[in-house]
């Protein structure tokens, strides 16, 4: 690139709504456990964040419900050096965002103002990101509840503890002096509270959290059962509080907040010593995360300057190095050769390569050998086998993107597509549903859209194949289209009478699902078994196309 375009760039850069100059060599990658961190701190700052961090999630471990056997995904925080270089990215009052970065993986974005012990935000998110992963039962006003219980965690470093549930004066102060809305509009609040004003949702996040201040202070085990329960949300709370009524629960929660004492929870400082791996970010990594950043912008309008500064980004981000994977990704080009042979051991140049390329099963199993525990391409390699026809293994790899990141939306709407693929109808269906129901508050309109979409989708598929299932055709013979002159028997094996052999006839042709009934030893059944199971028919057709059916044979084996 000619000198004066690169100065050009740069003056872009640093101009631009006068954010911070860029100083790319001041970057660090902090890998730990639970946390990848990516920070311009000074790097014995940044230790201690990542330290904390790991503290700060034992802590709200500590502190909440969880099973043994919690995924072990990483959370990556963005980590900005104070509060005037992030609201060079989110406007003026907001404390931090959690956002989703150019692959689909989550991020979360906060100042390095305050100790991640004492950043609110960062405790509210992080609560959000543990209970999704635990909760059987995770409806909206539990979530915020929990989170708004949680985002109270205290380090009282004099005595080495953490201690959480003091009590919040601010939403003290609202509930007592505020009109609030009925606890059972509250527990019924779904996807309606995105579209509730600041205000609004403070409120409904104030209800929320005395809701489940009141039931783990008062009613413990009905709450705790609640959480396990797996069905309808109404019908799980009825069954866990048969007595509950609103004026009970009204006069529960004021008894409540006027009786004052509120259950401390005080434990140990989970001292964490495990390993940290850091790196520097080379400059062109740190100008495309930075773009990334700019792209999202939460709170800010979207103007032709914006626009400007991230395309500035971008352009030196290729500059420096025209193969990096999230540049690329972010940018309108559609050969992303560049980045594979840049980055053969990035599994993000793959993944750009299989978004850039309707999806290559190579390449998404290329990033999968690579990155065998990042949902996002463990659920795009499982889109791309289902589409290939190949479901057991889509099934395989869809359940575990979900295991290691159960409350992502987006994971849950291609798993529910690779159950109904798979002929799993009934779990698709709970799945979508599941998906539309995680949703978080921020999240576009047209995202729910979507996944609603796939819903109805899937309900439309189940109905065609149930449809088609019920189909019998019935024929008395020996099927063509067999592979040898006919089924094996063993010299001991006995046939007495006709066989009957159930099965499936695809819309290709091919047999699956067989059952063979009918007077014989194990051994003469296993072969006729085998002889279908080997056959091939043409297909039946219907509305000039072929379709799934359920045929029955006769045969009369000598």
């Amino acid at each position: 690139m000619p000198m004066r375009r690169s100065l050009v760039l740069a003056l872009l850069v640093s101009c631009a709504h006068g954010p911070l100059p860029i100083a790319p060599d001041r970057w660090h990658e902090l890998r730990t456990e639970h946390f990848v961190v990516r920070t311009d701190l000074a790097l014995d700052d940044a230790r201690r964040v990542a330290v904390d961090l790991e503290e700060v999630r034992a802590g709200l471990l500590a502190a909440s419900w969880h099973r043994s056997n919690l995924p072990t995904s990483r959370t990556q925080v963005i980590m900005l050096g104070d509060g005037r270089e992030l609201h060079d990215y989110a406007m003026k009052g907001i404390e931090g965002f959690v956002a989703a970065d150019a692959f689909g993986e989550p991020i979360m974005v906060v100042s390095g103002d305050e100790d991640p012990k004492e950043q609110r935000f960062l405790k509210h998110e992080l609560s959000h990101v543990i209970s999704n992963q635990f909760l059987v039962r995770n409806p909206r006003w539990v979530s915020e509840g929990l989170a708004c219980y949680l985002e109270t965690l205290r380090f009282d470093r004099r005595r080495g503890r953490f201690v959480v549930g003091e009590w919040s004066s601010d939403r003290v102060w609202s509930l007592r002096n505020e009109a609030m809305p009925s606890y059972w509009d509250i527990l019924r609040t779904g996807r309606e509270a995105e579209h509730m004003s600041a205000h609004e949702g403070w409120i409904f996040e104030t209800g929320s959290w005395a809701l489940v201040r009141w039931l783990v202070d008062d009613r413990l085990k009905g709450f705790e059962d609640f959480l396990a329960r797996g069905e309808d949300k109404y019908y799980a709370f009825s069954a866990a509080f048969p007595d509950l009524t609103e004026s009970k629960i009204r006069a529960g929660v004021n008894a409540y907040l006027k009786l004052g004492k509120a259950e401390i929870l005080t434990v140990e400082v989970p001292r964490w010593s495990g390993a940290v791996a850091e790196r520097a970010l080379p400059p062109a990594e740190v100008y495309a995360l930075l773009a990334d950043l700019q792209r999202l912008s939460p709170g800010f309008p979207r103007t032709p300057e914006r626009d400007m500064r991230k395309a500035s980004l971008l352009g030196l981000a290729l500059q420096s190095d025209p193969g990096n994977p999230l540049a690329l990704q972010l940018s309108d080009t559609t050969d992303a050769t560049a980045a594979t042979k840049a980055h053969p051991d990035d599994w993000r140049a793959w993944l750009v390569f299989a978004d850039k390329n309707q999806g290559g099963l190579a390449a998404l199993q290329t990033a999968a050998r690579l990155a065998p525990d990042v949902p996002g391409v463990l659920i795009r390699l499982a889109g791309a086998e289902s589409e290939h026809g190949t479901h057991e293994l889509a099934l395989e790899h869809a359940l575990r993107a979900v295991e290691i990141a159960p409350g992502r939306p987006d994971l849950l709407g291609v798993l529910a597509v690779v159950q109904a693929n798979a002929g799993h109808c009934a779990a698709g269906l709970d799945t979508a549903q599941r998906a539309v129901d995680f949703l978080p508050d921020d999240a576009p309109l047209a995202a729910a859209a979507s996944l609603k979409n796939i819903r109805r989708e899937i309900e439309g598929h189940c109905q065609k194949v149930e449809a088609a299932r019920n189909v019998v055709r019935r024929m008395v013979g020996t099927p063509k289209g067999c592979s040898g002159a006919g089924p094996r028997l063993g010299r001991r094996d006995t046939v007495k009478g006709p066989l009957k052999a159930e099965f499936i006839v695809r819309a290709d042709g091919t047999v699956a699902d067989v059952k063979i009934d009918g007077v014989a030893s194990a051994g003469a059944l296993a072969a006729v078994k085998r002889y279908v199971e080997s056959c091939k028919y043409e297909p039946t057709i219907e509305d000039g196309k072929p379709v799934e059916v359920r045929w029955q044979v006769e045969f009369n084996v000598r």
